[in-house]
């Protein structure tokens, strides 16, 4: 560190008397180590910490390993129609569901039914399905305007991961 250079502070002259010691000459400066040799080698903290500190339990802190769970993202177990299959309305309504699991825990779902066009659906009902799974049905009146489009629903769990199922829907006319 450099000296801070100070204001002169005036003083009166003090009378010097020679003595043996002001004869010496000034100290001569210390030798200095070589950069790479600038640091003491870590040998005499390893040594203490594995002899002399045995009951500290070592001489570092680490903290413990946390295992971090990786997430799965749900699944769809069950569904009305069935996965791949066509709804068809063959009555004056239709009850869709789906069951999904969650292996991180189910509790905490969401369930997003849609028509493609006619936009998400509000009216669904979860359904409590079992360990790890949630259910969620949607009750469908039958209406010529859905006719060739796609009900859709999409299940996220809190990370947001999703699964997706989608069903054409058909409304066939009926006979008076």
């Amino acid at each position: 560190m450099a000296p801070v250079p100070m204001a002169p502070v005036p003083m009166a002259p003090v009378p010097m008397a020679l003595t043996p010691m002001s004869w010496s000459s000034p100290a001569r400066p210390r030798p200095t180590r070589p950069a790479s040799r600038g640091a003491v080698h870590p040998r005499w903290w390893h040594v203490a910490c594995l002899l002399i500190l045995p009951t500290a339990q070592g001489c570092f802190y680490f903290l413990p390993f946390i295992e971090v769970e990786q997430n799965v993202p749900p699944t769809i177990e069950y569904s009305s129609p069935g996965a791949g299959e066509t709804l068809v309305f063959q009555t004056e309504q239709y009850v869709a569901f789906v069951v999904a699991e969650d292996l991180n825990g189910a509790g905490d779902l969401t369930f997003l039914w849609s028509i493609d066009s006619f936009g998400v659906r509000a009216d669904a009902v979860p359904v409590q399905a079992g360990e790890n799974q949630l259910g969620s049905q949607l009750t469908l009146a039958r209406d010529v305007a859905f006719d060739g489009h796609v009900l859709t629903v999409q299940v996220t769990d809190p990370a947001g991961e999703t699964a997706m199922l989608q069903w054409p829907i058909q409304v066939p006319e009926v006979s008076p």
